[in-house]
């Protein structure tokens, strides 16, 4: 099945609208990204990774950078599985 890139981009696009912000928006997003995940090409899954990883703020350090460490947890075992290596 070949993935759509276009899908992975806007996916990352709201993975860096949500980053930092304190609201719903952040596990909505990363909810419907687990639940497509399969459906994201590998490169969109790494630069999503990558802006976590690079992000300024998550939010509340109690409250939504766990959630933002466990979401980029589980992009980087879902490249890890896909072979795409330490690329991210």
């Amino acid at each position: 099945m070949e993935l759509d890139r276009d899908f992975g981009t806007v996916c990352g696009c709201a993975v860096r609208y949500s980053l930092g912000r304190q609201t719903y928006m952040p596990s909505l997003v990363q909810q419907f990204i687990n639940r497509n995940l399969k459906q994201i090409d590998s490169y969109s899954l790494a630069v999503m990774a990558r802006d976590i990883k690079e992000a300024p703020s998550y939010g509340n350090e109690t409250i939504d950078k766990p959630g933002w460490m466990n979401f980029l947890a589980v992009l980087e075992k879902e490249l890890k599985d896909r072979g795409y290596g330490n690329c991210v």
